[in-house]
């Protein structure tokens, strides 16, 4: 696809630098409010986590019936189904089309980490120190799972968490960018920041790109260029976006969840239409995550992508509203 290497550089590190820009440090650490805090991480990322996988989980035969999957997912007896869901209850079992609610799962560590790290922080004289020890320890971790031949990285790839440490990390620069204003540094030269984002993102791109998902970063140096400067870019360009289109992207990103859970089984769709009209092979639809990286199909899968899961999602708030309207009558 069109700008795929491009975008890797960026769009997946913005995820969780701007989790980390939202970040606001809990006012109490007693056991009620750590106990609220952990019951509304778990409903916002462990629940959605659970629904997709355990959904996809349920169809799991089914996909294998109608060629969505192929001989690589086996079927599932009725005991490795129940074993499976109940897995994913505990961010523990990451079905194929489900694979990017990797996000979650990770996210959730992360911002679990960062509660415990302020509550370490909490009333002690070596904030900064406490800080910059836990900065440490992730450059090392981010480092050390560059070389996938270690224990640590082992440890990580059983428990679905070898993008922790660059996802933690750039959390970090959220709380730094937010906590030292340094956006507002890039709102008083918009057009300057613009150009230098977009000019040092070309170069990094000639380079290498950043795979999250796989803990995959170049090297730190690499990894925090390319999240900074793909944030500078977007920061500019959302000053110039008016209108209509910014009440979709609004939109969008209040429904992210259902994308991010939704759109590779969407992608499905595209793929089953092309095969239709080209006389491919049905065999293809397996093919994961799209079927051809062929420039005309961007548009269809972007879009697709986006407005499937959109419209799944108004059916079931329609649903909901029309039980609720019933059970108050």
């Amino acid at each position: 696809m069109p700008f795929t290497h491009f975008i890797y550089l960026f769009h997946m590190p913005l995820f969780f630098l701007m989790s980390g820009y939202l970040w606001k440090d809990p006012k109490e650490y007693s056991f009620s409010s750590s106990f609220d805090f952990l019951k509304r991480k778990l409903k916002g990322l462990l629940l959605p986590y659970f629904l997709t996988n355990a959904v996809f989980t349920l169809f799991n035969n089914v996909f294998i019936n109608v060629g969505i999957y192929d001989e690589s997912i086996s079927v599932l007896s009725f005991a490795e189904v129940i074993a499976d869901i109940i897995k994913s209850a505990c961010f523990l079992s990451t079905t194929k089309l489900g694979a990017a609610t990797w996000f979650y799962r990770v996210l959730f560590f992360v911002v679990l980490c960062q509660y415990i790290m302020c509550n370490i922080k909490r009333d002690r004289k070596f904030k900064r120190v406490i800080s910059i020890s836990f900065l440490i320890v992730v450059i090392i971790g981010m480092t050390i799972i560059q070389f996938k031949a270690t224990l640590l990285y082992n440890v990580l790839l059983k428990c679905g968490l070898v993008p922790f440490f660059g996802g933690f990390y750039a959390f970090m620069l959220g709380v730094f960018i937010r906590q030292y204003k340094i956006d507002d540094l890039v709102n008083k030269r918009k057009i300057f920041s613009f150009i230098i984002a977009l000019v040092g993102l070309i170069v990094l791109n000639s380079f290498g790109t950043v795979n999250l998902d796989k803990g995959q970063i170049i090297n730190i140096f690499f990894f925090t260029l390319s999240t900074l400067l793909g944030w500078a870019l977007l920061l500019v360009i959302s000053h110039y976006v008016r209108g209509f289109i910014k009440k979709s992207i609004c939109y969008i990103s209040q429904h992210s969840v259902w994308i991010i859970s939704l759109h590779f089984l969407s992608f499905k769709l595209v793929s089953f239409v092309y095969i239709v009209a080209t006389n491919k092979d049905f065999k293809l639809l397996s093919s994961f995550p799209v079927i051809d990286n062929k420039p005309v199909l961007f548009l269809p899968y972007l879009v697709i992508g986006i407005v499937m899961p959109l419209l799944l999602c108004g059916i079931v708030n329609c649903i909901k509203n029309k039980i609720k309207q019933l059970a108050s009558k």
